[in-house]
């Protein structure tokens, strides 16, 4: 067995063993250096690469690079002394790293399966609202434990000795809080029950304490962030309000039930109220750095999910320790059979309840939609396990006193009937509750939208249920009739979730594409296409997803081609779009043919013809004079030239004519071929 060897700091101590392994690291880097070098100097030399001499040292080159990773890594201790700890997920991060749930944890959680079924016992001595409330006060302060231990874990890791040596100290504690759970609740009065639990309860919150503060210190250092602290800060003042009422208890109120169930429940309150408004304190949009430290998703929900079968296996375990004996039995074993199905499928369908309507990825979940829903998510968590505990306590009430003959038989007491529907009733309302957290407004919107009938009837069906559970005990039925009803009507809501599977996840994958959108590796993306967008025409304003930008980008840039078009057909309507580009190479040609017309011209003593800008073309014999267009004479228009009616068109002598012909031809050229004809016959 290798020795372990304790730090200072959180490094190691030098042993013989590793000062030989970094000696040998340190020739083996020296050896494989010496190898790289000749390498180089044979590639110099011009041996060229694909040499068998460079190919082997090449190969030998890799050899003692893995060799020295090899070394390298056992030359590192397994577990330290002690070391400050590590955050396990950052706001940047895309997805969660590699978290899973340890055996360390599942004997933690062996601890409260324990503890459930002593607080079961308990309340099943005492079916009143003063048992209720004391069962209710311990289950709290023991459950608080429990949550403070995972927030913790999901947000920190540590791998060192003394941070696992606080994990011992942690479940003997819990250990020895569940062993003061007294068969009655009376029962904290005897044998200093109350004050022992108290004493475990506030050393548990000191360790919680201690790490909160160790956290504060180790944000400080070069890996620490600002999320550390604040979160730091606030975990220890929630740790210490809840210390101080569990001190009042133990000093002022040591064995006086009522003074100690109200400081216990004022402990959870208080320090439930920390985390919220360390959660509510600055509450930034979603994608963003929140004000506290993330939870590693995946670990956080697969811990809720196993608490949940923790408490369900309470209920399943109090209907097996009922069994059905013939000589003291007040029923038929028939009736037994059906009250025992009945109940064992409420237990089997709260759990097909739970686990179809929570979400298993977290982004699905409540947690990925901010912190406020995160928060009443954890708070309705705390309220569905006391119900799940308590109905697995009434039914195992109304079942044992339904077989005790001398109560009456095949009847039961209406407390236990009553415990049994209104736990129940309070079950579906929970997982109802969070279902709405995890889809939110939107979903119920899409939902009623898809299918309204269907989406009215099974709400309809609900009230309907939660108001005949709430009923139930006042009929005064037989003990299989109610836990028939109660069955029924858990069966019923089962049954609507199968139909509500599909819508689901539908919503599901549309959450995980909202999700997608908003995470941070597609800020960059999202940016860019928003830049592009922007510079072929204004930037889009409308709430559209980053996957639609390039269809708008082609569709601003069609666009803006569009109205380019339409303003260079405005300005120039009888110049076609496809002679834009040769505008210019033409103009050249045409200002040359004009200068030598004008030149010709004023040395014949003429005026000087105007340019072809295609807004004034100078009239030619037998031509049009519309602007911007030239076109042969009708017969009318010659004979009125010919006739010479119109000095204006007086034909110049021949030298003229044909010069101002030579420039009428460049100017059609100009214009395109089927624009303008030139009429050389004068």
């Amino acid at each position: 067995m290798s020795k372990v060897t304790p730090v200072r700091g959180g490094r190691a101590l030098a042993s013989p063993i590793r000062i030989r392994v970094a000696n040998t690291v340190r020739r083996m880097s020296r050896r494989k250096s010496s190898l790289e070098k000749a390498a180089a100097a044979g590639a110099a030399a011009g041996s060229g690469s694909g040499s068998m001499w460079t190919k082997k040292l090449k190969r030998r080159i890799l050899v003692r690079g893995q060799m020295i990773a090899a070394f390298k890594e056992a030359a590192k201790p397994k577990y330290t002394f002690w070391g400050f700890p590590k955050q396990t997920k950052r706001w940047t991060d895309a997805k969660d790293p590699d978290q899973h749930t340890n055996w360390g944890d599942l004997f933690f959680d062996l601890i409260y399966v324990g503890a459930a079924f002593s607080l079961g016992k308990m309340l099943k001595a005492d079916m009143t609202w003063s048992g209720l409330g004391t069962c209710c006060a311990m289950f709290l302060a023991l459950m608080q434990a429990w949550y403070n231990k995972v927030s913790y874990c999901a947000r920190l890791g540590n791998v060192d000795l003394l941070h696992k040596l606080v994990d011992y100290v942690e479940s003997v504690l819990v250990a020895a809080a569940a062993v003061r759970i007294p068969e009655t609740p009376s029962g904290l009065q005897a044998g200093n029950n109350a004050r022992w639990f108290s004493i475990c309860m506030l050393s548990l919150r000191f360790l919680t304490l201690c790490l909160w503060a160790e956290v504060g210190c180790a944000s400080a250092r070069p890996r620490g962030t600002p999320e550390m602290l604040s979160t730091a800060r606030w975990q220890v003042t929630a740790a210490t309000l809840g210390a101080l009422c569990f001190a009042y208890a133990l000093v002022f109120a040591p064995n006086d039930p009522v003074p100690s169930c109200v400081a216990w429940v004022l402990s959870v309150l208080l320090e439930r109220g920390c985390m919220q408004l360390l959660v509510l304190r600055k509450v930034r949009p979603l994608g963003e750095a929140q004000a506290y430290m993330p939870y590693h998703g995946d670990y956080y929900l697969h811990r809720f999910g196993e608490w949940t079968m923790l408490m369900l296996g309470e209920s399943v375990l109090s209907l097996l320790v009922v069994r059905y004996d013939a000589r003291t039995a007040g029923v038929s074993e028939q009736e037994y059979s059906v009250a025992f199905v009945c109940a064992f499928t409420t237990a089997l369908s709260l759990q097909f309840i739970h686990f179809t309507t929570q979400p298993v990825h977290p982004d699905h979940h409540a947690l990925a939609h901010g912190p406020v829903r995160a928060m009443w998510w954890a708070n309705f968590m705390f309220l569905y396990s006391l119900a799940l505990l308590v109905v697995g306590v009434g039914a195992k009430s109304v079942m044992f006193y339904m077989l005790d003959a001398k109560y009456g038989g095949g009847f039961a007491k209406r407390s236990g009937v009553r415990f049994m529907s209104l736990a129940a009733a309070a079950c579906l309302v929970m997982a109802k509750a969070m279902e709405g957290l995890h889809t939110g407004a939107s979903g119920a919107k899409a939902s009623y939208g898809v299918q309204p009938r269907w989406f009215v009837m099974r709400s309809v069906l609900f009230v309907a249920e939660i108001i005949l559970l709430a009923v139930l005990p006042m009929f005064g039925l037989r003990a299989s009739v109610n836990i028939g009803i109660c069955a029924l009507c858990v069966t019923l809501q089962a049954v609507v979730c199968c139909f509500n599977l599909e819508e689901l996840k539908a919503h599901a994958r549309n959450v995980a594409q909202i999700n997608m959108i908003k995470s941070p590796q597609l800020k960059e993306m999202k940016r860019r296409v928003l830049a592009g967008a922007a510079t072929v025409g204004r930037r889009a304003s409308l709430p559209i997803s980053w996957a639609t930008k390039g269809v708008v980008m082609k569709k601003k840039a069609k666009d803006a081609r569009n109205r380019l078009r339409e303003q260079q057909e405005k300005n120039d309507p009888d110049v076609p779009p496809w002679l834009k580009d040769t505008t210019s190479q033409a103009s050249a040609a045409r200002a040359g043919r004009q200068a030598e017309v004008a030149t010709v011209a004023r040395s014949r003593g003429l005026e000087p013809p105007g340019p072809f800008n295609g807004d004034q073309v100078t009239p030619l014999p037998h031509c049009s004079t519309a602007p911007g267009r030239l076109r042969p004479l009708n017969a009318p228009e010659r004979a009125t030239v010919s006739a010479g009616t119109d000095e204006s068109l007086a034909v110049p002598d021949e030298v003229a004519v044909e010069d101002m012909a030579d420039a009428g031809a460049s100017a059609s050229a100009s214009n395109g071929p089927e624009e303008a004809t030139v009429v050389t016959e004068l």
